[in-house]
């Protein structure tokens, strides 16, 4: 996860490497100084990949499947998200793209009641389903992606992480989609299992994927 923010790649571009870099997880304490950009970052970063961890990388091409998001002849009948008002007041994300932290729940304040729904699949309240992308929810060997604010780009990145091959947008979809998607889990689809982002550690329940 460090090396696919550090140098800006999804997950199927990293190659060889050692087992333990899927399983082992650190503890990183590091300063970033005000007004670094976004560029600046990703370079602190390999440096400190290099400096603490030893790594060392090369670039190479390699040829592989590839998959094309297509809309049906039939049209899709996918709901556009209705505009959030407060989107516009949201704070930015900070350095390394984790989103923002969630607004709570109405009525928070207490424990957040969860009830399961009649698929098996746990029932968010809207407060806890994030803005900007899909949540995602693994039980009994099926995963659930819920989306309420999510683009085709968003969405392809998903795939392309769960799949662990490119997948590229030929919707022409601009907007932004309301949308459920049930598939089952596939532990050989990519290394290090199918729940794992590009950008984000996977909760045992659910996660938002920026």
């Amino acid at each position: 996860m460090l090396v696919t923010q550090a140098y800006e790649l999804k997950r199927y571009q990293v190659g060889s490497y050692p087992s333990w870099m899927d399983t082992e997880r650190f503890n990183i304490t590091a300063k970033v100084p005000e007004g670094a950009t976004k560029e600046q970052f990703r370079l602190m970063q390999q440096n400190l990949l290099a400096d603490r961890f030893g790594l060392k990388i090369h670039f190479d091409k390699k040829e592989m499947p590839t998959y094309e998001l297509v809309v049906n002849k039939g049209g899709h009948k996918m709901k556009e998200a209705a505009e959030d008002p407060n989107a516009k007041d949201a704070p930015p994300p900070p350095l390394g793209g984790a989103p923002p932290p969630l607004p709570p729940p109405p009525g928070a304040g207490g424990p957040v009641r969860i009830t399961m729904g009649r698929d098996g699949f746990p029932e968010m309240p809207a407060g806890m389903r994030g803005r900007g992308g899909p949540m995602m929810m693994m039980m009994n060997g099926r995963v659930k992606m819920r989306s309420t604010d999510t683009t085709m780009e968003q969405l392809v990145t998903m795939l392309a992480n769960q799949l662990a091959k490119p997948v590229t947008d030929g919707t022409g979809l601009k907007g932004k989609y309301e949308f459920d998607l049930e598939f089952a889990s596939d532990h050989t689809m990519g290394r290090g299992g199918p729940m794992m982002g590009a950008l984000t550690g996977v909760p045992a329940v659910a996660c938002c994927c920026p």
